[in-house]
């Protein structure tokens, strides 16, 4: 009678273990299933993927930052550039570059002061360390860049379309991270950034080779897990070159004092709400129709500022240009005093003025024939003249 009592206690506490068991490896295998598919299932819903690439020097200080935002559907891509000195709010409510935040073992703190800075979730992020970039870039056969009078600047790397081994990349970010040109330094960092992911896209193959993908992932920081890199990979295949956009973050630089010292710190436009509502304006360009006129510079556009407001054509110049418009000359209107923005039609490009209409949400549209003029040439597809009711990104109507 022991011996059956002491047979059933066992049995009985067997199956609890092994319901515990089969209980643990399923949740384990939920969960593992739920990361592995978390990139695929962005693509399976057609949602858009945002990324925060980031690149820091030998000393793990930040030089450059990428927001890519992806259209699973259009697969079209676009970057935002974030700089360093971009100016962030610290909880004590002092002024500080946003990059105080990052720290190259984890860049969690960083990634959520860029999500506030943008009103925008940012669930997944690379990170390429100074310390790899050259053993990256010989990974994938180096990175071919366009080099534009590069000779004299940069000993070693020639002018023109070249492709840069690892140790010319690096030679290439440290020289403009420590250049005094900011913006001459953000524009070729973003495109140094933009084409090491189209080179990644174009060796796509050889990440097929297990060996190779392990030895990627020791090189990168990520929370992503191979799988999700291998999946991530696929989506840099297929997008489409020819709807990739480059964007910056557009503001004003202010000297402040920050721990006894003077730093420029760049503030974007209108207290922040521009940088929020680009980012609209970027998902709403990458869900355009592809065939549409917002495509390299097929359209002319002048821009003449009816305000008081001075600098408003500038700004409004560099809010076309991110949607890929020529901006072939900016001025004042023959009055700063006009209060409905118009939108002229010159009759050159079809539906053109309906589009800038679209993005400012602008009503007035009317057709302008220009006459008697020398050059027509020089006449532009369409002109915006800006009213008290343009607030610099919308017309309030």
């Amino acid at each position: 009678m022991v011996v059956n009592k002491i047979r059933t206690i066992d049995t009985g506490l067997f199956l609890v273990i092994l319901i515990c068991l089969i209980t643990i490896l399923t949740v384990g295998a939920i969960l593992v299933v739920g990361r592995i598919d978390n990139i695929q299932a962005l693509v399976e819903s057609q949602d858009t993927l945002s990324i925060l690439i980031t690149a820091d020097d030998i000393d793990h200080q930040l030089i450059s930052s990428q927001l890519m935002l992806i259209n699973i559907n259009t697969q079209s891509v676009a970057m935002l550039d974030l700089p360093p000195y971009l100016a962030a709010v610290l909880k004590n409510d002092n002024l500080d570059r946003v990059d105080r935040f990052y720290n190259d073992g984890n860049i969690k703190e960083y990634i959520a002061e860029i999500s506030e800075l943008t009103n925008m979730p940012i669930n997944h992020y690379l990170r390429l360390p100074g310390s790899n970039l050259e053993k990256i870039a010989d990974l994938i056969g180096g990175i071919r860049m366009f080099i534009l009078g590069e000779t004299d600047i940069i000993q070693s790397i020639p002018s023109g379309e070249v492709v840069l081994d690892g140790r010319k990349v690096v030679s290439y970010a440290e020289h403009y991270s420590n250049s005094d040109d900011r913006e001459v330094a953000a524009d070729n960092l973003q495109q140094l950034l933009e084409r090491l992911v189209l080179t990644l896209a174009e060796e796509r193959q050889h990440f097929d080779d297990p060996t190779v993908l392990r030895y990627f992932m020791r090189l990168i920081d990520t929370n992503l897990n191979r799988q999700e890199i291998s999946s991530l990979l696929d989506i840099f295949y297929t997008l489409d070159t020819e709807r990739y956009s480059s964007w910056k973050t557009q503001g004003n630089l202010r000297s402040v004092r920050i721990n006894d010292e003077r730093e420029l710190l760049l503030f974007p436009h209108f207290g922040g709400r521009w940088l929020e509502e680009t980012l609209d304006q970027i998902q709403t360009s990458l869900a355009e129709d592809p065939e549409g006129v917002l495509v390299g510079s097929a359209v002319s556009l002048r821009i003449l500022n009816g305000t008081e407001l001075s600098g408003l054509a500038r700004r409004t110049k560099l809010l076309f240009e991110q949607y890929g418009f020529e901006v072939s000359r900016i001025g004042d209107a023959e009055s700063n005093e006009i209060e409905r923005t118009i939108i002229y039609d010159h009759g050159n490009n079809s539906g053109a003025a309906e589009k800038i209409a679209e993005i400012i949400q602008a009503t007035r549209i009317e057709k302008q024939i220009l006459e008697n003029v020398d050059d027509q040439n020089e006449v532009p597809d369409v002109t915006l003249v800006l009213g008290s009711d343009f607030d610099g990104l919308y017309v309030r109507n």
